[in-house]
């Protein structure tokens, strides 16, 4: 997904091509069950409206076939019975916040603080943890996953811009590395209420020291040279590990950004001003903690990858006026700033008529959203214990 930003002004939806009609399968993995027969197989559904809004839900309607296709060109369809769906608004996730911290952040650190630590506050209060890594031109993890707010927010105060390189991806493999270290709360979760783990990548740059090529400082540096096709191949416990990108201004490469997103199964936010970037961690947020889980068995062939056809027929409202913040062009959450009429709902109690209890209220308009799509992902089969 790729939406463009822009405080006080409009600007058309983008979408990359291959999740153009809202509709983002993340997580797709399988897991061998014991020594039997049957593979469990899971994948999630991230659904957003044009803007990026999330789609509630309450009241949805969700019909999915899914079709797997084998290397020998069979195939094995699942019943829609054996089709087992949880859909939450709020669901549990672990994320790590990963925060370019190089010397082009010097005029925006404030907003990319405040921002983070909306997101902190929206993970935690879900019952999420968080870890923070700074990308700099050596990147460093400050926090482990954690679910201690005084930590995380002591971590967002203390960074500070200091001139350098960039060592981008070494600071996403660092993430992943916080994600897959993290204890499990729950060392034998069911599918439908395993926790998510997702990364949320905030830069105005691009890589440039992942290789350690632009060494300012003997012993620095953890020593590993991280590539783009690293973090593509990203996973935690098996799950390929969402990354959600913002990124800010016009010295970096949208286009890559965006296909990381597609390719993992996230996001991404072209913010083309500072001002903007509390309310793209808001709705950053939002897709963390919006999540319908699809989860079945099935007897497949072990150590194989397989495709996934999933075909899906979507009905439901993108949320709106939520009194979150100052919120997004198109779908206003309803803040508090009573004095500053939204100019995309000026007659509407989100904003517009800045009265505070209509505000806190969140009321406002809902946007039915009807999507319908076939999306193919290929997932590889574990091996039995023996093979």
């Amino acid at each position: 997904m790729w939406w463009c930003l822009v405080l006080g002004a409009g600007c058309a939806p983008r979408w990359s091509a291959e999740v153009g009609d809202g509709v983002t399968v993340q997580r797709a993995h399988a897991l061998k069950q014991g020594a039997g027969p049957l593979t469990e197989l899971s994948f999630e559904l991230l659904v957003t409206a044009e803007d990026g809004a999330p789609v509630d839900c309450d009241g949805q309607e969700l019909d999915l076939d899914v079709v797997i296709h084998l290397a020998d060109g069979s195939t094995v369809p699942v019943k829609a019975k054996d089709l087992q769906v949880r859909c939450e608004d709020e669901a549990v996730a672990d994320v790590s916040l990963v925060l370019d911290n190089s010397g082009s952040q010097a005029g925006v650190l404030g907003e990319v603080r405040e921002g983070s630590t909306r997101l902190v506050d929206t993970v935690l209060g879900t019952g999420g943890r968080v870890s923070l890594v700074r990308a700099s031109t050596f990147s460093q993890p400050l926090t482990d996953v954690t679910e201690d707010e005084g930590t995380l927010l002591e971590a967002i105060d203390g960074m500070f811009v200091n001139a350098g390189w960039t060592a981008l991806w070494d600071a996403v493999r660092m993430g992943n590395e916080t994600l897959e270290a993290a204890p499990s709360p729950d060392p034998t979760p069911a599918c439908l209420t395993r926790r998510s783990a997702e990364l949320v990548l905030f830069t105005n740059g691009v890589d440039n020291n992942s290789d350690e090529a632009r060494l300012t400082r003997d012993g620095a540096g953890d020593g590993v040279d991280t590539t783009l096709e690293d973090v593509l191949a990203l996973a935690v416990q098996g799950a390929p590990t969402p990354i959600h990108t913002i990124g800010l201004g016009d010295d970096l490469d949208s286009q890559l950004l965006a296909e990381i997103s597609a390719a993992t199964g996230g996001g991404h936010l072209a913010v083309q001003r500072g001002e903007a970037i509390d309310a793209a961690f808001e709705l950053v947020a939002t897709w963390v903690g919006e999540q319908r889980r699809v989860c079945t068995e099935v007897e497949l062939p072990a150590c194989e990858p397989v495709e996934v056809e999933i075909t899906y027929d979507f009905r439901g409202k993108r949320k709106c006026n939520q009194g979150l913040g100052n919120g997004w062009e198109g779908c206003d959450p309803g803040d508090s700033n009573h004095t500053n009429p939204s100019n995309d709902e000026p007659d509407s109690p989100g904003r517009g008529n800045g009265d505070p209890q209509s505000d806190a209220a969140g009321t406002g308009p809902d946007e039915l959203v009807e999507i319908h799509g076939t999306q193919t992902v290929v997932v590889v089969v574990p091996c039995d214990e023996e093979g």
